[in-house]
């Protein structure tokens, strides 16, 4: 009787052994697949805040046109607050066909050295960038610079 017990045991084991092992290789191709779909759509720090950066410079582009005048007003500061990134896409905006856009973006053009002085907030320069996104690198006054060589000038922003 023990004998056969012993035999069950042995067989049972080995079965959902093999239907473990079955499940982990179906679980170690899914994560192979998954990692090989994020591996491509993985962007280092520096081009996730360009990307965010020039996604939000375009919006506030668009909203130089805005119907609203606060929409329009709000724009228009940050992107002098923004400054020398923003270069670019102003050069874009004074070919607008819409009168409001070029005017503004005329007028943000010429403020731009001003707005990018070494008095600009690095807290308004690091919530423009995004704070969540910025690990290893911060854009001060158009110019990426390490984190770490940053961190000790901006200490109260890293706390906030």
């Amino acid at each position: 009787m023990n004998w056969s017990i012993g035999f069950i045991l042995l067989v049972a084991v080995s079965v959902l052994g093999a239907i473990s092992c079955q499940s982990e290789q179906v679980g170690i191709a899914k994560t192979e697949v998954g990692a090989q779909d994020t591996e491509q759509d993985i962007k280092s720090p520096t081009e996730k805040v360009e990307s965010t950066l020039e996604e939000h410079i375009q919006k506030l582009i668009k909203d130089l046109g805005d119907n609203d005048f606060k929409t329009r007003e709000s724009a228009t500061t940050e992107l002098a607050e923004i400054g020398t990134p923003a270069k670019r896409y102003l050069e874009e905006a004074l070919k607008s066909k819409d009168p409001e856009v070029k005017l503004r973006a005329k007028k943000i053009f010429k403020e731009i050295p001003e707005a990018t002085s070494p008095q600009t907030s690095p807290q308004k320069i690091l919530v423009i960038v995004g704070w969540k996104t910025v690990e290893k690198q911060v854009l001060i006054d158009g110019v990426w610079e390490t984190f770490s060589e940053t961190m000790p000038i901006y200490e109260e922003v890293y706390k906030k």
